[in-house]
């Protein structure tokens, strides 16, 4: 043949929402019958990148021939989607379990800052829901960082959000920081005179 499909072609039409490109390419076998191109974990990118859902469940359907499932979403698709603001995707990944019950894929510090600065607050909630989920006493939660991510991006609704959450114990979980007035003029906007 002139033209052989390869990893790019089925990353394309995952990313693409392509359902007959994707299985026409997986149905393509080699000479000893094994698969012509196999799926991986960046194929699972598209999907997370567009917040097609239905698309990243169809490749979770697909099976090593021992009948595992061939791609498992990592953190690294939960970055992804948070960076993307593909909420469907972080519900479903938030969703998952191992075996034991446990989250397959618990948020970070990370998220939770970049959640605060694409200020999106339903996404920030659904972390901060899995985290309570995931956790009782959990390690990760919005800390100082949050909060400079949301001043410094000036993302108001997020910032005032954060000043509310509380300890399990009622004191507030974040304390402003002082800081001095040349620091506030460097973030005055004309929205501010």
């Amino acid at each position: 043949p002139l033209l052989i499909p390869s990893i790019c072609t089925l990353d394309y039409a995952a990313g693409s929402d392509n359902f007959k490109m994707l299985e026409c390419v997986l149905d393509l076998k080699n000479d000893d019958n094994t698969p012509l191109v196999t799926p991986n974990l960046i194929t699972l990118c598209g999907p997370a990148r567009t917040d097609n859902l239905e698309m990243f469940k169809h490749l979770l359907t697909i099976k090593n021939q021992d009948q595992t499932p061939l791609l498992v979403p990592t953190v690294g698709h939960l970055v992804f989607a948070v960076d993307n603001q593909s909420l469907n995707i972080i519900e479903f990944i938030l969703n998952l379990k191992k075996s034991d019950g446990t989250p397959l894929v618990c948020p970070n510090i990370e998220m939770l800052n970049s959640a605060a600065r694409k200020d999106n607050l339903v996404i920030l909630k659904c972390l901060l829901a899995a985290i309570n989920v995931a956790q009782a006493d959990s390690a990760i939660t919005p800390d100082q960082s949050t909060l400079r991510c949301a001043y410094n991006y000036n993302r108001l609704d997020i910032f005032k959000f954060l000043l509310t959450l509380t300890k399990t114990d009622g004191a507030p979980l974040l304390n402003l920081e002082p800081v001095s007035y040349t620091h506030l003029r460097a973030h005055e906007t004309s929205l501010h005179l």
